[in-house]
């Protein structure tokens, strides 16, 4: 596969990764995965708002989260990042949402390009 080439695959969700240097998380220096995973969450961001539509709906595969491929079978996500933020919400108190939806073992596994 040439470095150009673009592949559809599902991931892990756990394997997936915020890019640390997006400009538009603007925390300074190197942010924590878990600082860019509050910031998203709030305001202007608010990835929580899309909680309601992947409880009801699952992950849509038509819409792949656009990532980079890192070291150690890692991506880096360039695209989708509120969309991974709401998913890693849910994930984080899986137990609680799994009772309110079955779309919730969906989110294991995440499309991306």
């Amino acid at each position: 596969m040439a470095a150009g080439d673009v592949t559809f695959a599902y991931v892990d969700q756990d394997n997936l990764d915020f890019d640390p240097t997006n400009p538009r998380f603007s925390l300074g220096g190197a942010p924590s995965q878990a600082a860019i995973q509050a910031l998203l969450e709030k305001e202007p961001h608010f990835a929580v708002e899309l909680i309601p539509s992947f409880l009801e709906n699952g992950y849509i595969d038509y819409e792949p989260l656009v990532v980079r491929k890192v070291d150690g079978g890692r991506y880096v996500v360039v695209e989708g990042n509120r969309r991974l933020a709401a998913i890693r919400h849910i994930m984080g108190k899986r137990a609680e949402y799994a009772a309110k939806s079955a779309e919730v073992a969906d989110l294991d596994k995440i499309p991306v390009l």
